[in-house]
């Protein structure tokens, strides 16, 4: 019971020291993310993932898993030789800090995608989206599971197949690798869908 207890103080005081920035100051230093994720991180091309109310410790290990090559994008891995340890956390802080616009999806045309995401798929099996991400896709801070609701639909059916093939592979324990193995392209589909419509 003490190591249980105590592992959920270290992750609660690593997440207490990962948050620290000064949002105000992060802003004048996202100029170089403005060009993808625009300045308040409402991406408007859907390649792009929406930063805005994205939990800050989540990007902070994206960022460094991008500088330390763990994770390789085309873009990103150019661009975050350019900033440095230092400014992450304020620059983290701002894009956490902002409001996430609420964009003009239309609703899915089928409940495949809010099954999967909220009960997953036994037959398979596929674990639900929600156990992590939570019923109403905000994520979980602590843990460090990203804020999905919201997100553009072809940046979450990029991921999924990325992680599916293997090419994205800085997932702890290979735990999305495992689960979007398991789901063909019309399930990929439905979810991305699902999630982006989601409020």
């Amino acid at each position: 019971m003490k190591t249980i207890v105590g592992g959920l103080l270290c992750i609660l005081a690593c997440s207490t020291a990962i948050a620290d920035g000064d949002a105000a100051v992060g802003k004048s230093k996202t100029l170089l993310c403005s060009g993808c994720h625009t300045r308040d991180g409402n991406s408007k091309n859907p390649e792009y993932p929406v930063l805005a109310s994205q939990g800050q410790a989540y990007m902070v290990k994206q960022i460094l898993d991008f500088k330390s090559g763990a994770r390789k994008e085309m873009h990103m891995t150019p661009l975050v030789e350019a900033i440095s340890n230092a400014d992450i956390p304020d620059i983290t802080a701002y894009f956490s800090s902002q409001m996430r616009k609420q964009n003009s999806a239309p609703p899915p045309t089928s409940d495949l995608g809010k099954q999967i995401f909220l009960s997953g798929n036994s037959a398979k099996p596929v674990s639900p989206c929600s156990g992590c991400h939570g019923e109403d896709g905000k994520g979980n801070a602590v843990l460090k599971f990203p804020s999905l609701a919201g997100q553009h639909a072809d940046y979450i059916v990029k991921m999924l197949k990325e992680f599916r093939s293997g090419t994205r592979s800085n997932d702890k324990n290979a735990l999305m690798r495992n689960i979007a193995m398991d789901l063909d392209d019309k399930e990929i589909e439905a979810l991305a869908a699902f999630i982006t419509a989601m409020r």
